[in-house]
């Protein structure tokens, strides 16, 4: 038993030299009591991932943002770790000291990595507690009181930014930040702006343009450009715009301010659509009215009555637009309630004119053109 605890002490506590730490002794137990601690941190950050993705999943965090958010967790519980398991094996490496109390100058104070993780982390806490608070005033204090659907997403947004702007001002207290370096760092941000980050200055500008002067809200059914959709968020610097096909299009916020903008749902949802149609001249002008029409009455989707409480919306009416050169042009006009459904609207009405215009005879024109030969002067003389 002696010569056992006398093997123990000599592989254990023997001192060896690292030179490529510098030459500082550690010995076999400072080795195993690491690898056992910081082993164990990351073990505990492997098993904290399951519960806290459903724990961001019930805060109904994006999946690309709970992966960053997973990761950034897994680096912090994995250096605190290796912090303490340096510690608590009292392994004497002057790098790791000189990691942790590496300072950076930033204006007049100096912030060391330690600070610098602290502070990170106080933001990081405070963006996880805006989500988690937004989930629960959109779904639980918000619905009582009935807000419309823009009022409440520009109230939840002023949460979302006023509790990031608290992290950061607690998170700069914490680490002793002088307000004075803030001042010198937002001076350096200006003269980027003024040189390179135009774009996204306009952006911001406009984004704060949107969500206070509302020419555009949440459910809108817009046209931008080529874009076509319904918007379904109104951020800082880009707005998302839903196209009927389902794909979400990143437009950024300076092209509804310096762009014409279609909002086809500015006062409501409500929209007229127009269908174009061209029949031969021998056409009965009252048939084709009366065969438009019932295609209008017979869609469910078409507002057939006067409503009194939207003065502008009329009954399916036709319209005799003019004498075409091949054709007798007519206009059908009708109402719809939702501008999202024109297209699918539109299609429905072709198909049933076409089978009413088939089923009453009625011919859609074509162009035709009259063509006149003229014998030539040398052909009238060989005539």
């Amino acid at each position: 038993m002696a010569d056992f605890i006398e093997w123990f002490n000599q592989v254990f506590t023997s001192e060896m030299s690292i030179p490529v730490i510098g030459g500082f002794s550690i010995n076999l137990l400072h080795i195993t009591v690491f690898v056992v601690i910081f082993g164990g941190f990351l073990l505990l950050a492997i098993l904290l991932r399951q519960p806290l993705r459903r724990f961001l999943a019930r805060l109904q965090v994006r999946e690309d943002r709970q992966e960053q958010i997973l990761w950034l967790i897994f680096i912090i519980v994995s250096l605190v770790g290796l912090t303490v398991a340096l510690n608590v094996a009292g392994v004497k490496i002057l790098l790791s000291r000189r990691l942790f109390t590496y300072s950076i100058p930033i204006g007049q104070t100096r912030l060391s990595l330690t600070e610098l993780a602290l502070g990170l982390a106080i933001v990081v806490m405070a963006i996880v507690f805006s989500k988690y608070l937004q989930t629960l005033l959109r779904g639980k204090v918000l619905p009582a009181f009935q807000l419309p659907e823009n009022a409440e997403f520009l109230l939840l947004r002023f949460v979302h930014l006023s509790l990031i702007a608290l992290g950061v001002l607690v998170g700069a207290n914490l680490i002793g930040f002088n307000i004075n370096s803030l001042l010198v760092a937002l001076g350096g941000l200006s003269i980027g702006i003024g040189f390179g980050l135009q774009n996204i200055a306009s952006n911001l500008a406009s984004g704060v343009i949107l969500i206070f002067e509302r020419p555009i809200k949440i459910g809108d059914r817009v046209s931008v450009g080529d874009t076509f959709g319904v918007v379904t968020a109104i951020n800082l610097r880009s707005t998302v715009v839903a196209t009927p096909e389902g794909i979400d299009i990143i437009v950024p916020n300076s092209k509804f301010i310096s762009e014409a903008v279609t909002n086809m749902t500015h006062r409501n949802k409500r929209a007229r659509i127009k269908l174009p149609v061209g029949v031969l001249y021998k056409s009965d002008e009252d048939q084709v009215k009366t065969v438009l029409l019932e295609a209008a009455h017979s869609h469910p989707e078409i507002l057939k009555d006067i409503d009194a409480d939207a003065p502008e919306v009329q009954a399916p009416f036709v319209r005799f637009v003019r004498f075409g050169d091949s054709s007798l042009d007519f206009e059908l006009l009708a109402w719809i309630p939702d501008v999202m459904n024109r297209f699918e609207i539109i299609s429905d009405l072709h198909f049933m004119i076409r089978k009413k215009f088939l089923e009453h005879g009625i011919v859609v024109a074509y162009p035709q053109r009259d063509v006149h030969l003229f014998p030539t002067e040398v052909q009238s003389k060989e005539a």
